[in-house]
């Protein structure tokens, strides 16, 4: 952000995704003077510490600036994996969009109870034996990744799996529901 002028005078920075905002950066600005705000859905361990131990103040915002509505659930048992079952097979028949979010990125032996976003997506598309699905994460060619948030935009494709991954800057307007497989994750 500062590689070229040492000397850029910033006020305010707000952050997201702090964890690729370096230490060299956010120094930068502390030693300006700069007010800094830190913004995350999901903080990293030393976040959590930081705020715990006071070096940060923190606001939690209660209103949703958006028309959208989003519920959630946290499914557990057999009962909960059927509706989520259900509702997806609703969002194909009636070509409402949603993105579907897992906790893993490729497939690991030390976390087997879990399925990777490649797995998922395979089981899916052949359970519901549908094409509309498309899936990204970090791992896989850019090219791919592009690909399947285009049909996401063009609505070629309505169910998106993804990793975590979409939280990072990816704006698709039409998506109305979000369902994340093992949130404690």
């Amino acid at each position: 952000m500062f590689r070229d002028d040492e000397s850029l005078k910033v006020d305010l920075s707000i952050v997201d995704e702090e964890q690729r905002f370096g230490v060299e950066q956010r120094a930068h600005f502390e030693k300006q003077g700069s007010h800094y705000i830190a913004m995350t859905a999901t903080p990293i361990p030393v976040t959590c510490a930081q705020t715990l131990l006071s070096y940060y103040r923190t606001y939690r915002l209660t209103k949703c600036f958006t028309d959208k509505t989003f519920s959630g659930e946290l499914v557990m048992d057999h009962e909960g994996r059927r509706k989520v079952f259900e509702q997806i097979k609703r969002n194909i028949a009636t070509k409402r969009q949603t993105i579907i979010i897992c906790p893993l990125t490729i497939d690991s032996e030390s976390m087997a109870e879990f399925k990777s976003v490649e797995t998922l997506y395979h089981s899916l598309s052949e359970y519901f034996g549908d094409e509309s699905f498309s899936y990204i994460h970090s791992k896989l060619p850019s090219e791919h990744n592009q690909k399947a948030l285009q049909a996401m935009h063009s609505k070629e494709s309505t169910i998106l799996v993804a990793s975590t991954a979409v939280e990072v800057g990816i704006d698709i307007n039409n998506v109305e529901q979000l369902i994340i497989f093992h949130p404690e994750r």
